[in-house]
């Protein structure tokens, strides 16, 4: 057997182990998915009613997928990666998302070295976007409202929390006619979205034939 061979064998057995491991907890991360959106959904209903929750575990396929995409990072993914529950919860105003998040770095146990605020990366020239990644764990020590099962303890949830448009530019961004508009734009669905989405077609179709002309 050649060299190649063994480390496609190597990397074939390695990727079935992982799998097997992922394929024993998924159980575990589904209902940890569950109770999660269930937490959130009772904190956005006090703190943003319109807010969007969303909540995932990662399915089998798509843990496979990363770990073969990863292996070069991770030796064991299944204990290493930190997203193998998710949550999002999409706000409609910056205050909203500092609401939520307060709420979150107090009531969750906190991964703050691989937790990220992407705003904080943004260049002055670019739109005050703000988009939280905690990873968290539950605190048996909290009361959320519910009971939480024991099953989902020391597990670990990324979850995200965003506004639902680049809608705020930074203090040093010029602020252009497009911008206002887009944060100006009504809830997505909505029948006053749609009138806003045509409205804001036609502005665009006009400034196209101006230049052009």
């Amino acid at each position: 057997m050649s060299e190649k061979a063994a480390e496609r064998d190597d990397l074939s057995a390695w990727l079935d182990w992982q799998v097997e491991k992922y394929t024993e907890l998924a159980s575990r991360y589904r209902q940890y998915a569950e109770v999660l959106g269930q937490v959130l959904s009772r904190a956005a209903r006090e703190i943003a009613p319109h807010a969007i929750v969303r909540t995932r575990a990662k399915k089998i396929p798509s843990f496979a997928e990363k770990t073969l995409r990863k292996r070069h990072k991770y030796s064991n993914p299944v204990e290493e990666f930190t997203d193998l529950c998710g949550g999002r919860v999409i706000a409609r105003t910056r205050s909203e998302v500092r609401s939520l998040c307060d709420y979150i770095e107090d009531k969750f146990d906190i991964d703050w070295e691989n937790s990220l605020d992407v705003s904080q990366r943004l260049k002055p020239a670019e739109f005050g976007y703000r988009s939280i990644h905690y990873i968290v764990q539950f605190r048996p020590d909290i009361d959320y409202g519910l009971t939480i099962p024991d099953e989902v303890y020391g597990l670990k949830a990324e979850i995200q929390v965003r506004t639902t448009w680049w809608s705020t530019p930074s203090p040093t961004s010029p602020t252009t006619s497009a911008t206002r508009a887009r944060s100006n734009c009504p809830s997505r669905g909505s029948a006053s979205w749609r009138a806003w989405r045509r409205r804001w077609r036609r502005r665009t179709r006009r400034s196209r034939v101006s230049k052009s002309g």
